[in-house]
């Protein structure tokens, strides 16, 4: 599919609705803190349920067994070298650009722990707006191949320009350039870890929108903000409300 038609089809309300609907989450509360882990979408948790009760039913038959009936499901070996071709071929992509993990934290560690052009005396670098253990794996990395790590503090408000002269973060000022799936905000000198926690309890006890803060960053603790995909524009504007009411 073109970019062009991609783009198209992310703006339009219906397409999100739908994929919105395919989602059972709570309506007690706005879960905007899914950072944590995400959720299935219903076809993908019935699947799922499905191939485990298969898998805890035939044990190591299904793992071992090469003669094993299709129509059970195939078995493990034949799978495991399907499964990568067919979400290869769902991207785009070749074969070897695919690696399957089971979340995007572990994806990095994996990334970071297995690069191997540190050398002794090299330095690691990171700034304290990098997710937590990503800096610890940055950690690791060094001291396991004797390298150095050296951290500094990013100035706020971050821009485009002067993040990008040392990577990417995950700050989202007004620029389009830094828009990202997950992002936090600070009142202004609201710095301490014990006030943010008070505004996230106030904004699930009041308003129903569950927040997650966070701590170790050097201009102070914030709110971190992970909208998922059963999230929609009605819930950001919630969210909104809620933040201006509260600022009075």
């Amino acid at each position: 599919m073109k970019t062009t038609a991609v783009k198209a089809l992310a703006a339009e309300d219906a397409f999100w609705e739908n994929i919105i609907s395919q989602h059972d989450v709570s309506k007690d509360y706005i879960n905007m803190d899914a950072g944590r882990w995400g959720i299935m979408a219903n076809p993908a948790l019935e699947e799922f349920i499905r191939r485990t009760r298969h898998i805890t039913q035939n044990s190591s038959y299904y793992a071992r067994n090469l003669n094993i009936s299709p129509e059970l499901g195939g078995q493990y070996r034949e799978e495991n070298q399907i499964i990568p071709k067919v979400i290869a071929g769902s991207l785009g992509a070749d074969e070897d650009e695919v690696a399957l993990t089971r979340n995007a934290t572990e994806a990095l560690q994996h990334l970071i722990s297995g690069y191997n052009k540190i050398n002794p005396g090299d330095t690691v670098i990171y700034s304290d707006l990098d997710y937590g253990s990503i800096c610890r794996e940055m950690d690791y990395l060094a001291k396991n191949n004797g390298g150095n790590v050296v951290t500094f503090n990013i100035s706020e408000p971050a821009t485009y320009e002067n993040i990008i002269d040392a990577y990417e973060s995950v700050l989202t000022p007004q620029d389009e350039r830094m828009h990202a799936g997950i992002t936090s905000f600070r009142i202004k000198g609201a710095t301490s870890r014990a006030v943010n926690d008070t505004l996230c309890n106030t904004l699930l006890s009041k308003y129903n929108i569950n927040t997650n803060p966070i701590s170790g960053i050097n201009m102070g603790s914030v709110v971190r903000i992970v909208p998922g995909l059963y999230n929609n524009m009605a819930d950001m504007d919630k969210f909104s409300a809620a933040l201006k009411d509260i600022l009075g």
